[in-house]
């Protein structure tokens, strides 16, 4: 057996791709900084594996139907996972006909509680913006002091 000559790796620049030196921080050819390109390098890699994973994911019909049973404030996605819940829980001969009805139930009762909830919310923030409290309270109210130019002692 011959030993095998280790050969310097050749390092090549995540930016441009020439080729670096082994011991350079920087790069000649783009002057990206070789660390913080390999860190942001990877990061984009991990970021786009995961969301590929919730791409697939998603695609999967009842795991869908649990998002947008979910999704809060807006109205519309827990409707959406209602109608998807009831038509997708006919019964099929592959299945057990009390698995689909029961997660059909617990579904209807999440996006009934985030519909209301919504409504709620939606209510709550047209009577708050609606019964006459002006920015300035608003701002009081959060702790910054305003003064207004109309008023002589900067109230409002």
């Amino acid at each position: 057996m011959t030993n095998a000559l280790h050969r310097p790796r050749v390092r090549t620049c995540p930016s441009c791709g020439s080729a670096v030196n082994s011991g350079a921080l920087t790069c000649n050819s783009c002057g990206g900084v070789i660390a913080v390109e390999n860190v942001l390098s990877r990061l984009k890699q991990e970021f786009r594996y995961q969301a590929e994973r919730i791409g697939w994911s998603i695609r999967d019909p009842e795991i869908l139907i649990w998002v947008l049973a979910v999704f809060p404030i807006l109205i519309l996605p827990p409707l959406l996972a209602l109608f998807m819940s009831m038509r997708s829980s006919r019964p099929s001969l592959s299945d057990g006909p009390a698995s689909k009805s029961n997660q059909s139930l617990f579904v209807a009762i999440v996006a009934v509680c985030n519909i209301v909830l919504s409504i709620m919310f939606w209510r709550w923030l047209s009577e708050l913006s609606l019964s006459g409290l002006s920015i300035g309270m608003l701002l009081r109210s959060l702790g910054f002091n305003v003064h207004s130019p109309a008023s002589p002692a900067g109230q409002i």
